[in-house]
């Protein structure tokens, strides 16, 4: 037999499941509306290599991230003075949203109650312009080192060789 102690659990954790779910058929239909609008439009052009301005690129994935990010994390910017690359703008692109969306998701997962932090900084080191992306959110198990650009996955490091 049920008991209204276990009705009201299972009713309490249903509302939590709805709300998690519908907040990702949210976040899944702002990613497809965003891909229409530029600067992330570039038609016909996916696969090509052309000059690229990563802070542009970090500062335009931050802006359609915004909605995801601004009830749970403070964003901290330090970019650097750097060149242009050579890079696959859009992919790169998508890149950036996918990581920052996913720190955003860190963060929230973490449940503290207190705004996270997602630190983004680029610079030169050597003949390479590099971009770290870092947050406090609940970090990456172990086991799941190789899926870094799954969902929920965090604190990245990544690295383009100067032309």
């Amino acid at each position: 037999m049920i008991s209204k102690n276990d009705i009201l659990y299972l009713t309490a954790e249903a509302g939590e499941v709805l709300v998690f779910t519908m907040h990702r058929i949210y976040r899944s239909r702002e990613s497809l509306n965003s891909w229409s609008k530029k600067p992330f439009s570039r038609q016909g052009r996916e696969n090509e290599f052309d000059e690229y301005d990563l802070n542009k690129g970090i500062q335009n994935s931050l802006l359609i991230a915004r909605n995801d990010i601004k009830y749970h994390a403070e964003v901290s910017l330090d970019l650097g003075k750097i060149p242009v690359i050579h890079a696959m703008s859009s992919k790169v692109d998508q890149v950036f949203l996918n990581i920052i969306l996913n720190a955003s998701c860190a963060i929230r997962d973490k449940k503290t109650g207190e705004p996270g932090l997602i630190r983004i900084k680029t610079d030169i080191e050597g003949s390479f312009v590099r971009c770290r992306i870092e947050d406090n959110g609940t970090g990456i198990d172990k086991k799941y080192i190789g899926k870094v650009f799954d969902p929920f996955f965090t604190r990245l490091c990544l690295y383009w060789h100067i032309r």
